[in-house]
């Protein structure tokens, strides 16, 4: 092992942090051990730098314990799940001198945002608190603190170190699933999306059809019973994105003939 926590690109840089090695890891041997001098298994190979494709004496193993920790997860809950408090927050090179002015002499996490009604929020977490510690492991930056409440189980309780106004206080989170919050993030922008787009403009973007008359099948060339003419398409629209057209017949949605104009309207919507 020559370093640890190594990034590699194409991973996901708050949740994997990789031993590299000079262990040969040569195409193939990804999922492989890495094993030490005891042939204890410390890591998972996966990824070798390498300009021609061959091993170049450059290697990445996942660690062992985070593997560990994901097969024990799968097997329990089915998925991966990861923990998170509900903050938001800067992690770079200008960060340390506002640190230091809040008195942070050896680094931390400055809350940029909490989000309302998740854990940091009921916790009683603040804008301009400074995490130094979180279930009495030191927080450095904003990476050591995706990894250590990560790693904690969901609707576990620990105690959070902060720096508020100078002073030094403990509060106790509850961890959540890192994915509800994104999911409820995600939903709460659709929401002022589509509170910002008048319903008569979004309506305008939907195509419109109307029923096949006697007249129209013959002047179309159309003999089929079912079908719905499509009569208005958007530019620059989803309908349009599918490849409907003005004058196209819809046949059928989902394997099902469609009948009338009034129930294509309706599934469209």
């Amino acid at each position: 092992i020559s370093a640890e926590s190594r990034e590699v690109d194409g991973a996901s840089r708050a949740f994997q942090k990789f031993f590299q090695t000079d262990a040969a890891i040569n195409p193939g041997n990804s999922g492989g051990p890495l094993v030490n001098t005891r042939g204890e298994v410390i890591g998972i190979n996966t990824a070798i730098v390498s300009r021609t494709g061959a091993y170049q004496g450059l290697g990445f193993a996942l660690p062992s314990n985070v593997a560990v920790g994901v097969y024990n997860q799968i097997i329990k809950l089915g998925r991966v799940a990861r923990g998170s408090i509900g903050i938001s927050f800067r992690d770079d090179a200008s960060q340390a001198p506002l640190l230091r002015r809040y008195g942070a002499e050896n680094g931390g996490v400055f809350v940029n945002q909490v989000t309302p009604n998740w854990p940091a929020d009921k916790a009683g977490i603040r804008i301009e608190d400074i995490i130094i510690e979180v279930d009495g492991t030191p927080v450095p930056d904003g990476d050591a603190l995706i990894q250590v409440v990560s790693r904690e189980p969901v609707g576990s309780i620990i105690p959070v170190k902060l720096l508020r106004n100078g002073e030094t206080m403990t509060v106790n989170v509850e961890i959540a699933d890192r994915e509800e919050l994104l999911r409820a993030a995600n939903g709460e922008r659709e929401r002022q999306r589509e509170a910002a787009t008048p319903k008569a403009a979004a309506a305008g973007t939907r195509p419109t059809f109307e029923n096949l008359s006697a007249e129209k099948r013959k002047e179309l060339k159309f003999e089929e019973k079912d079908g719905i003419l499509v009569t208005k398409i958007t530019a620059a629209s989803f309908a349009e994105d599918l490849g409907l057209g003005e004058n196209d017949i819809v046949v059928t949605v989902n394997r099902r003939p469609v009948s009338t104009a009034k129930a294509l309207t309706e599934f469209w919507q």
